[in-house]
């Protein structure tokens, strides 16, 4: 290797060490300013902040969709309350409540006798 190249490669070494000193520097000064956990904050922030405006314009273009679901849902969360109700005061003549359907085919007064007699 030549003494001429060698003084070249060095030189290029030094103006690469002096990019990264001057590149170093200012991320530290950077860093000073605002944090990490602050970047941090403000990084997962924004990536919530999009999220959430996605599930919003999804939510506009589907209201329907969602509502019915939604209606689905509450149906089917109250559906024993709500088919004792129309038992109850919209048919009025059964012993027995819908929820306690299919358990067993004796009503309730009958099980009642069944259990006094034993």
């Amino acid at each position: 290797m030549s003494k001429r190249r060698l003084v070249e490669d060095r030189a290029m070494r030094n103006a690469a060490l002096e990019i990264f000193k001057t590149d170093l520097t200012q991320i530290k000064a950077d860093l000073q300013t605002k944090g990490v956990g602050g970047r941090v904050a403000d990084r997962l922030g924004e990536g919530a902040r999009d999220m959430a405006e996605d599930a919003a314009s999804a939510a506009e273009a589907n209201s329907g969709k969602i509502a019915a679901l939604a209606a689905g849902v509450a149906l089917w969360a109250f559906r024993n309350p709500l088919l004792n109700f129309v038992e109850k005061y919209l048919d009025g003549s059964s012993n027995t409540s819908v929820a306690d359907h299919g358990k067993d085919d004796i009503p309730v007064d009958e099980t009642k006798d069944v259990i006094a007699n034993d």
